[in-house]
């Protein structure tokens, strides 16, 4: 696999994936790209605990790949201010959140969470900048996150890599 197997221009899918990577693929699929890491360059993947049992991988400014370390899968993926693919052929990166939202009529605001949403969309955040009122990333993420909300026994099964 090469270094650049994202695809910028590829749409952003909820719930799929973004930049032609689809979720729930295995860490060992990406091997010999993120086994390639070195400090003093950047244009590598750079690796981050996000959690105990999560680690991100950061390419430039392109996106993130959060694998859980578990069950060794892809679940999440953050698209950030250079990816140039658009998610539902409405919004992308960069975009005022004015014009996203004469775009996208169901884009509601999440308080608790602090970001946007697509009512009636699941697997998909977008986040904005709120002091310059841009969206500054959107992440997907697998629909066990959207399901879990509200049932304790579901969401520790998928923090234990149970998905």
């Amino acid at each position: 696999m090469k270094d650049n197997f994202i695809d910028i221009y590829a749409p952003i899918i909820p719930g799929r994936g973004l930049g032609g990577v689809e979720l729930r693929t295995h860490l060992n699929e990406y091997y010999d790209v993120l086994n390639n890491f070195d400090w003093r360059n950047k244009k590598n993947w750079i690796p981050e605990c996000m959690s105990s049992f999560h680690v991100g991988y950061k390419k430039e400014n392109i996106c993130i790949m959060i694998f859980d370390i578990l069950n060794g899968k892809l679940m999440k993926m953050t698209a950030l201010k250079d990816y140039e693919g658009i998610l539902l052929d409405k919004i992308k990166i960069g975009m005022s959140l004015e014009e996203a939202l004469e775009k996208e009529e169901n884009l509601i605001y999440d308080d608790e969470e602090e970001c946007y949403k697509i009512q009636g969309v699941n697997g998909v955040i977008i986040e904005p900048d709120a002091y310059y009122k841009y969206i500054e990333s959107i992440t997907i993420y697998i629909s066990e996150l959207d399901e879990f909300q509200n049932d304790f026994a579901k969401s520790e099964e998928i923090y234990k890599g149970k998905w």
